[in-house]
C-alpha cells in the first residue's frame, strides 16, 4: 500500500517469483494520477 498525504492510498501486490503485468503496473500509474511519462521522470 503506498500512502500520499493529498491523495487515496494505491494499493501495489507484490508476489513473491513473478513479475507484474504491464496492464496491472499501467493500472497502478493510472491509479496515482499520474500519466506513464510522470511515472517513468520518478523513477
Amino acid at each position: 500500500m503506498l500512502v500520499h498525504p493529498d491523495r487515496p492510498p494505491v494499493s501495489v501486490p507484490v508476489h513473491k517469483g513473478r513479475d507484474m503485468k504491464k496492464g496491472t503496473l499501467r493500472g497502478i500509474i493510472r491509479d496515482t494520477g499520474l500519466t506513464e511519462a510522470e511515472f517513468l521522470k520518478l523513477v
